[in-house]
């Protein structure tokens, strides 16, 4: 069986909404508005459980649920589906991807395992391989996030041997800024898939060739992200790089980057609190702990 997975367009990376108690529980129940808000402001897919959506912050359990909320409101609502089922310890993960398996969710995405790291391609190609045998049917990507995996390899030889050895396996989400690699992937291995989930330049990463595109931005200003996307999927590169720049000064302004409120906020809360700004219903609540300082790290 050979993965025939192929997303094109914006992906939107979401946040999970949580109530401010004490335990930070998840309302669930926001998940169907979300979905039906973001089907409405033109995008196409969703990715479930990565950074922004702090899956690294809640339990196996919790973790399901919310994957079979998104399942049903994706399918309810015509949107792809990326969930990521790595980040815990590996008995955990294989009953995630069972559970991927059974829902027949459109694509899984997987980390390295965070303890025990990879020393070689062969090992994370090994690491893979095992966990994809508990979901034989879904697609899987590689979720290329060494800022936060700690995981630097040669991604060309890890995708070559990923090939080769696993035919489920669909590409690559790239969350990192290198940009001369991953478009010599996509030129040596075209029938792969890579969506790129950064925040550099979309229209940097579009002019390349890259038509599937993640970022967190997209859920604070959906509008100016799908206008943005289809000037350059129509190579209309002026009234693109006009939209971008004025996408650009609206993030400045609205994370305040030059005041000590930048310095001392958390980027991803920050996001959170823009998000209900804009769109009032859109309740995302506080982050979970441990709580980092993200805009540091993010802009090194």
């Amino acid at each position: 069986m050979k993965t025939n997975f192929n997303f094109k367009g914006m992906m939107v990376p979401v946040f999970t909404p949580f109530m401010d108690d004490k335990k930070r529980t998840i309302n669930m129940e926001m998940v169907d508005k979300y979905c039906q808000h973001l089907k409405n402001m033109g995008m196409h897919g969703v990715m479930v459980h990565g950074m922004t959506g702090e899956g690294m912050c809640m339990t196996m359990e919790e973790r399901m649920q919310m994957t079979e909320k998104w399942h049903t409101a994706t399918r309810k609502y015509g949107m792809t589906m990326l969930v990521n089922i790595g980040g815990m310890d590996l008995p955990s993960v294989y009953i995630m991807a069972e559970h991927a398996e059974k829902l027949k969710v459109d694509a899984v995405m997987m980390m390295p395992d965070l303890f025990y790291k990879p020393m070689t391609e062969e090992d994370l190609m090994m690491y893979m391989k095992d966990v994809m045998l508990h979901m034989p049917t879904r697609p899987v990507m590689y979720y290329h996030i060494p800022m936060l995996t700690g995981v630097h390899m040669d991604m060309m030889k890890f995708m070559k041997m990923m090939d080769k050895e696993m035919q489920m396996f669909a590409g690559m989400y790239w969350a990192h800024d290198h940009m001369d690699m991953m478009m010599m992937m996509k030129q040596k291995m075209p029938h792969m898939n890579y969506i790129v989930g950064t925040m550099s330049s979309m229209m940097g990463w579009m002019a390349e060739g890259m038509d599937a595109i993640s970022m967190t931005a997209m859920n604070m200003m959906p509008e100016m992200m799908k206008e943005m996307y289809d000037h350059m999927m129509n190579r209309k590169m002026n009234d693109a790089m006009m939209m971008h720049d004025k996408m650009m000064k609206r993030i400045w302004d609205m994370f305040h980057m030059d005041s000590d409120m930048h310095m001392n906020m958390d980027w991803m809360m920050m996001m959170r609190i823009e998000m209900e700004k804009m769109f009032p219903m859109m309740k995302m609540g506080p982050m979970r702990r441990p709580h980092m300082t993200m805009n540091k790290m993010w802009w090194m």
